[in-house]
């Protein structure tokens, strides 16, 4: 949906409704206190919006409530008394918000029922509450990115079932000092935790052995930016499932463990990129007089031989298959806030983020799955990743197929992040004459059409399995900082049927037109099937583009004209 708007007051009217969804649209206002009236509600889900003001404290009225969801809005205030009084509540989630204040002491007696509790993101203040431990049914606590003080609460880890725990970046030790972080040894009897994060805060104290006691389902342990001392015990290496460990930042003497072996991805010889451009290029090319530069090219990759040696090899972040969930996804981006959105396409909205303890600049593709075909862009995204490497393609660094934190569906790519963007940017924004601010030399044009050359060539002739991109164009092509273009978005992708047989070699059965208008080839549109011949053209036109500064869609092209037509009557 992309509703309008503020929440509809006369919902009030609605006595039976029993479910109230609302979310991801672009909903503003404030929650109207008429909802407390809907006496039948057990599901109310409002996150992902723009709603501000305060929290109603009719909402305390709604006895049959169980899932409460209004994250990642503008709400403010307190959370009132009455709403926290709820008996019935399962899911409490009010994360990426502005609301302060500090959480009742009585909570966890209060909302017995509770299995899920999110108030991350926000500006909470006070201690944690210890009566969470009476509400025995608690898998998920976060309480990160909060001025949350005082000593954590022991009795955490009476919670048998807790399987996610994140109290980072708060000010948690900075009262009621630990001795020697025995909160580490209450959690031991948590056997199904797989989430601890306690990063940036005020924790001192010494590692107890007892850390290797738990839970052998572990998969992130975050103690890092803390004032923790001492040596790391030796038992931690039997946290066998443990896929990220941080503990940067402390007063830690460190295991003397071997280096972690890190896969060298190796630049290519400038002899091959030239025949990467030879076999790509198609005549189109002759439009804009390329031969005409190859001399320069010549020497342009040449002297960007050195400088690309430095960028070759492959981080180990990247070679690490990393499980990132949708709670991290959700503060990376806070909140998947308006100020970090960077892109939208069909399918989905592209975020900025920093991710986790190392704090990690990365592009988040989210992907809209209420928008036809998103499921199936999402799999043939996922497919040809795992099958594609190479210098001019955009580095992917993990998934998340997930729920929210409503119970829908969450499906997200998590990318390096590009900081000069996408090409689309450095050239005309469309038919009016409008230009960006920033221009591309020749020589930075050059460069960035022999990258992406090479990338298709990589693609069609040296991958694992030949794969068509079908979407080529100016937006699916990024910038890193030393403008090196990546080649992205494979949503439209198609993998060749038989490397091996001449017909499948060069097209797939798939017919119909895909792509973008103005850059996908004229034979789709009659039906022709899509093939390699298909980039090629998509790629000449994307040359035209870049060298002509016209758009393929400009309003200057109608009555049979084309960018290409254009160009063939001035050659």
């Amino acid at each position: 949906m992309n509703l309008l708007g503020g929440v509809p007051d006369k919902f009030h009217s609605l006595s039976r409704i029993a479910l109230l969804q609302l979310s991801v649209n672009n909903l503003t206002g404030s929650i109207p206190s008429s909802l407390g009236n809907l006496s039948s509600l057990v599901y109310l889900y409002l996150p992902r919006n723009s709603l501000e003001g305060s929290i109603p404290n009719e909402l305390g009225r709604l006895v049959s409530l169980k899932h409460l969801s209004i994250g990642q809005n503008k709400i403010s205030g307190i959370i009132p008394h009455s709403l926290l009084n709820i008996s019935s509540i399962v899911i409490f989630a009010v994360p990426a918000n502005q609301l302060d204040g500090s959480i009742p002491p009585n909570l966890g007696l209060t909302l017995p029922n509770l299995e899920q509790l999110w108030v991350d993101v926000n500006l909470f203040t006070g201690p944690i509450p210890v009566s969470l431990a009476n509400a025995s049914r608690l898998t998920h606590i976060d309480f990160s990115y909060n001025n949350f003080s005082g000593s954590l609460p022991m009795n955490l880890g009476s919670l048998q079932g807790l399987n996610h725990l994140s109290l980072q970046r708060n000010q948690l030790g900075s009262w009621g000092k630990l001795n020697d972080l025995i909160f580490l040894t209450s959690l031991t009897n948590c056997s199904r935790l797989q989430v601890l994060s306690l990063a940036n805060n005020y924790i001192s104290g010494v590692l107890p052995d007892s850390i290797a006691n738990l839970s052998s389902q572990l998969t992130l342990l975050a103690l890092g930016r803390n004032q923790i001392s001492s040596s790391i015990p030796l038992g931690i290496e039997n946290l066998v499932a443990l896929t990220s460990l941080g503990m940067d930042e402390n007063s830690l003497t460190e295991l003397q463990l071997p280096p972690c072996s890190v896969q060298v991805y190796r630049k290519s010889s400038r002899s091959h990129s030239l025949r990467a451009i030879i076999s790509i290029t198609s005549p189109i090319l002759c439009l804009i007089l390329f031969s005409c530069f190859f001399s320069l090219f010549y020497w342009i990759r040449k002297s960007r031989k050195e400088s690309r040696k430095e960028h070759s090899t492959t981080s180990s972040l990247e070679d690490q298959c990393l499980k990132v969930s949708y709670a991290e996804l959700l503060r990376a981006t806070n909140g998947f806030s308006l100020d970090n959105l960077i892109g939208v396409g069909s399918y989905g909205s592209v975020y900025k983020g920093i991710l986790g303890i190392n704090q990690i600049a990365i592009a988040v593709k989210v992907l809209n799955l209420q928008q036809r075909g998103a499921y199936k862009s999402f799999d043939a995204e996922c497919q040809a990743w795992r099958n594609i490497r190479h210098r001019n393609l955009v580095k992917i660094l993990t998934s998340c197929s997930s729920i929210d934190f409503h119970g829908n569906d969450f499906k997200a790519l998590v990318f390096e992040y590009m900081p000069n963007g996408s090409l689309e940017k450095w050239l005309p924004q469309n038919g009016n004459g409008q230009h960006p601010l920033r221009n591309l030399s020749l020589i930075q044009r050059l460069n960035i059409a022999s990258d992406v050359a090479s990338a298709l060539d990589y693609l069609h002739h040296h991958g694992q399995i030949p794969i068509i991109h079908r979407d080529l164009k100016p937006s699916n092509i990024l910038l890193d900082v030393d403008m090196n273009a990546h080649v992205g978005d494979f949503g439209l992708a198609k993998f060749l049927l038989d490397a091996t047989d001449h017909c499948s070699k060069n097209q797939t059965n798939s017919t119909g037109m895909k792509g973008s208008i103005g850059y996908v080839a004229p034979e789709y549109g009659m039906g022709g099937h899509a093939s390699t011949h298909g980039d090629v053209y998509s790629y000449g036109i994307l040359l035209l583009e870049m060298f002509t500064a016209k758009m393929p869609t400009d309003k200057m092209f109608i009555d049979g004209l084309s960018l290409y037509q254009f160009v063939k009557m001035i050659k």
